[in-house]
């Protein structure tokens, strides 16, 4: 253990010492004022022939005009590098801590605050750094728990508390309040925010963002260039994505979306319980992203995401795969389209449906003597084969039913040799799975048409 240090020395001054204190006032602190200083310098020359700033090594406490600037505080020198607290001109204000260092020959020293283990030891730790570069470091060991107190840079304010305080107010270019930066070769976060799930707090938000214009071009709480991605749910009470055209190139339109689509099933599902997603408990409605990377796999990404222990240790990484539901709404448009055509197809064909409730027996069977019939195929949707019930007029013109992709690409066509029968049709004619349309013909138009499901 260290005891206290005594040392002693010539005393100089540059004046008589007064035995009593009464200029300019007389002695204050209740009569506890035993010394004071003349306006002036106190200073001491620890080593060297001057006060230089070379070669010497000296501190200097008061008061001292340089001509041009009163100076008022504390200066310690060393060959050249320097620490200085107080008023760099007393007539401006703003008091500042300075340090100067041009003794190194690559990067200056920092300027550090410290705490001491104890009051008799020389040994501390490092609680900030200020560098030369304009960088401020706080906590400079490994951050291994960022909730911990002993990480964080507080800013408390009435009935506010802020972990991190910035502004940027720049009049020309671009001011950033808080800049994050992630890379190397493990898992980085360049901003990490996240709430303690207190029940009893009226809101919590992990990351909080306001803009001072809503409704304005060019401000946003929160902008991203690149993906984000979210594990929880996203709320917004208007989305818009980017789709200027002045973006894109390669334009196409959609096409063969309704055969795309009817591949497709659409669930209704709870998420599992995840020790490492934030996954909404209520009742979803959805795809499964593996059957949608079968028929559209441009709309399935994979997401990564980090581990994290109980005390925010990073334990791994997992990922999952993501649906673009964006994308898929341009491809339910192309499908209504395609719909739409059909349907004025039907239309311009002038079929008449007929409801056999509506007739009786003896009036049914002259209605199929005389026109045409073309039932729904069964099974549908099938795999193998399946069979189409037809019907012809007496004395009709030659008919034939025709199967047609989406995109009205004649498939195959079948000739009726019969006035009343049946048509068998194997899945291996037809190709890939989907949906198909098959219509029946007489006479070189088209009378009726129905579609039909490959598995």
């Amino acid at each position: 253990m260290l005891s206290a240090l005594s040392f002693g020395q010539d005393n100089q001054s540059d004046g008589l010492v007064q035995q009593s204190i009464f200029n300019p006032i007389g002695q204050q602190f209740g009569g506890q004022e035993i010394f004071r200083f003349q306006p002036g310098v106190v200073t001491q020359l620890n080593n060297g022939n001057d006060f230089g700033f070379s070669n010497s090594r000296w501190f200097s406490l008061g008061e001292l005009n340089t001509g041009s600037q009163t100076v008022l505080g504390l200066r310690f020198q060393l060959p050249r590098r320097a620490a200085i607290f107080g008023y760099q001109n007393v007539e401006e204000g703003d008091p500042r801590i300075q340090w100067f260092d041009a003794n190194s020959t690559d990067e200056p020293d920092n300027f550090e605050f410290r705490f001491a283990d104890d009051f008799e030891s020389t040994e501390s730790d490092l609680v900030a750094t200020f560098t030369a570069a304009q960088d401020v470091v706080i906590s400079p060991n490994p951050v291994t728990n960022p909730f911990s107190s002993i990480n964080r840079l507080s800013v408390n304010g009435s009935n506010r508390e802020f972990g991190t305080f910035s502004t940027s107010k720049l009049n020309d270019g671009v001011g950033y309040a808080i800049v994050g930066y992630a890379s190397s070769n493990g898992a980085n976060v360049g901003v990490f925010g996240r709430n303690q799930n207190n029940s009893s707090s009226q809101f919590e938000y992990a990351i909080y963002g306001v803009s001072g214009n809503l409704g304005s071009n060019n401000y946003y709480a929160g902008f991203f260039e690149g993906d984000v991605n979210v594990l929880g749910t996203l709320s917004a009470n208007q989305l818009n994505v980017g789709s200027d055209k002045k973006l894109k190139e390669d334009l196409k339109e959609s096409d063969n979306a309704l055969n795309r689509l009817s591949q497709l099933k659409s669930y209704t599902f709870n998420f599992k319980d995840h020790d490492h997603l934030n996954l909404p408990s209520n009742l979803q409605h959805g795809f499964i992203a593996q059957e949608i990377e079968k028929v559209y796999p441009e709309f399935v990404q994979k997401a990564t995401y980090s581990k994290l222990d109980e005390n925010n240790e990073l334990i791994g990484t997992g990922s999952y795969k993501t649906v673009n539901y964006i994308g898929l709404i341009s491809e339910l448009t192309a499908a209504v389209n395609e719909l739409n055509e059909k349907v004025e197809d039907l239309k311009a064909s002038k079929t008449t449906l007929v409801y056999s409730s509506q007739f009786t027996e003896e009036e049914l069977v002259k209605i199929k003597a005389n026109g045409y019939q073309l039932d729904q195929n069964i099974p549908n949707p099938f795999s193998g084969a399946t069979s189409i019930q037809y019907s012809l007029p007496e004395n009709g013109p030659q008919a034939s039913i025709m199967i047609f992709d989406l995109s009205g690409k004649l498939i195959q066509s079948y000739k009726l040799k019969e006035r009343n029968g049946q048509l068998r049709v194997n899945q291996s004619e037809l190709g890939e799975s989907g949906m198909y349309l098959y219509s029946l013909f007489a006479g070189g138009k088209e009378i009726m048409t129905k579609r039909m499901l490959v598995k």
